[in-house]
């Protein structure tokens, strides 16, 4: 996408998609615009930067109130949501079931310099490298109000903390507080 675009109030189902690098569900690589109160289930197979939604999120673009329902699978930057954030995601939540190598996240695998915020993934994460229940890998990124649950989220077949992590009870409180579960 360019810096003048924006998606709003789109939903995507039964997708089976299948590229290399950027590759997403609604978009491989927003540059530039806004994805507002989308949603997708299916399933997104790539290389790098691969998300259910979004595969590259690029600087000064911004993801919010959206969600998703993916089986996502790659190498590298391999998120639920998003593959790599350098942008903005607010408000935003997946149910996923996400593999990859390195850098894989719930949510997103690779956050670089980039906000996350009042987001949570609940799914499964698997990943030889950098792997976690929220975010794959954080370089310098803010992540504020997002978590995910170690009690129901498997990571690598097993319960794993991992960064953004909270059990069971506290998550229960956290999203009655802040969210509908689905």
């Amino acid at each position: 996408l360019d810096s003048d675009f924006k998606i709003t109030n789109t939903s995507l189902t039964g997708f089976d998609i299948k590229g290399k690098i950027r590759t997403g569900s609604l978009i491989g690589c927003n540059f530039g615009g806004t994805v507002s109160n989308c949603s997708a289930i299916g399933n997104v197979s790539g290389s790098d930067q691969v998300g259910g939604l979004v595969g590259f999120n690029y600087d000064y673009c911004t993801i919010t109130n959206c969600s998703a329902i993916v089986n996502v699978s790659g190498s590298s930057a391999v998120g639920g949501f998003v593959g790599r954030n350098d942008g903005k995601v607010s408000y935003c939540h997946v149910t996923c079931n996400v593999s990859g190598e390195d850098e894989v996240g719930g949510l997103v695998g690779n956050n670089v310099d980039a906000t996350v915020s009042n987001c949570y993934a609940t799914g499964n994460v698997s990943g030889s490298g950098e792997v976690g229940g929220l975010i794959g890998s954080n370089f310098v990124g803010t992540i504020s109000n997002s978590y995910y649950n170690i009690d129901k989220q498997l990571i690598n077949n097993e319960k794993h903390l991992t960064m953004f992590g909270i059990y069971d009870i506290q998550y229960k409180d956290w999203a009655s507080n802040n969210f509908t579960l689905n």
